[in-house]
Order: structure tokens, then sequence, then C-alpha cells
């Protein structure tokens, strides 16, 4: 297991990252409980998870809360603006047996080779990125041929009031827990080029999960 550094943040980075780590004490609490198998995200977590295999990038690994699900011989790169999130999913991935590299740095500004991943996960990620829809690009030119994106990220619903709601919240949101409220994945992710095999959307399409082939 080790730890790298995909380079210098830029200042509206860094103060995107100091966000995250004032969290990470909650997201570690909720990791734990999502640990235990039990409720609705870890059945989407392991339901997701379950065609990971190989070579897998994680994007925004957060606390680590998908290390109790992957499948055994799965290697993973996890990369986080977060380095108070980093160290918290670095327990994880030894608590769970997974091995990984941990990447402190910007997805968006990250390298990789093409075409080197087998998998690439996102979960309650996109909702972070400055600009989605390069990110999104960027990391369909990382994955394999035949290679799968596996998101699970929150957005807009299907229910056009509670839009009105997202919408004004989303500001306010973003300032305080650094991510937006009203984005639309699925859209995104179609936008970025790949090929959508399954989706699901959960409570009122406030969740979708989504595999993807670049």
């Amino acid at each position: 297991m080790s730890r790298r550094s995909s380079g210098p943040d830029e200042p509206a980075t860094a103060r995107q990252a100091h966000v995250f780590d004032r969290q990470a004490p909650a997201y570690t609490r909720r990791r734990r409980r999502t640990d235990l198998g039990q409720g609705a995200e870890a059945r989407w977590r392991r339901r997701l998870l379950e065609s990971a295999s190989g070579r897998v990038l994680e994007v925004g690994v957060g606390a680590g809360a998908n290390f109790a699900f992957y499948s055994a011989g799965v290697a993973v790169t996890a990369v986080d603006l977060s380095r108070a999130m980093l160290a918290a999913a670095e327990q994880a991935a030894r608590q769970h047996g997974v091995a990984a590299t941990f990447v402190h740095g910007d997805i968006a500004a990250s390298h990789f080779p093409d075409g080197h991943f087998d998998a690439i996960v996102s979960t309650l990620a996109l909702c972070s990125w400055p600009d989605p829809l390069a990110t999104l690009q960027r990391l369909r030119s990382w994955l394999k041929p035949g290679g799968t994106l596996l998101a699970l990220e929150h957005g807009l619903s299907v229910v056009p009031p509670l839009n009105l709601l997202l919408y004004a919240a989303d500001p306010v949101q973003h300032a305080l827990l650094g991510c937006h409220a009203a984005r639309r994945p699925l859209a995104l992710i179609r936008a970025a080029g790949f090929r959508v095999l399954r989706s699901e959307r959960h409570y009122a399409g406030l969740i979708s999960l989504v595999w993807a082939m670049p």
C-alpha cells in the first residue's frame, strides 16, 4: 500500500480540499455503518462493485466506503483531494485486505496512461468536480476497450418541484459541503461519450446507479 501526490494544489482546489478535510470524521463514521452491509447505500455499493475487477481507478475515494465491497484480487488506485479522507481510506483498505495505491490530488489534473484501467469507480464524486463533462471525458480515455465505468451519484430528481429546491440549495451546499445538488449524472455520462449498459434510479430519481463503457 502506498501514497503519492499528483502535484501542487491550486487555490480553489485547496479550499475544496479543506472543506472535505473537515468532513472526514463524519464520512468515516458513515463508512463504518455501511461496512456492516445494512441499508440501501450498502446494497447499492455491493451491486455496483460486484463487476469491478483487475486494475481499478477510484476517483474521490473519500473515507473508503467501497473497500468493503471489492472482490478479491482487485488492484485499486484511489484518488482524493483530501489528505484526511485518504488517511481514513487507507485504514479501510487495510481492514478489508484490498491492495491499493493512494494518490493525493485533483482527478481533473491527474495523469494516467490511456487504456490503463479495467474499471473506473465514481461514487458520490461527480457532484464535486468543477467541470464534470471534461473530467468524465478524461476518465473515458483511461479505460481499456471493454472497460467499465461504475457510478453511484446523486443529482436532480424526476419530481420537478423537488428540483426547484435543489437548484435553490445548490450554491449553499457547494459552499458548505463541496458538492453540487443540481446535476444530471446520467445525462453527463452519456454526453461524455459513454455507452450506458444499465442504469437505475432511486429515491424519486435523486440517486443514480450507472454501468457504462467507453
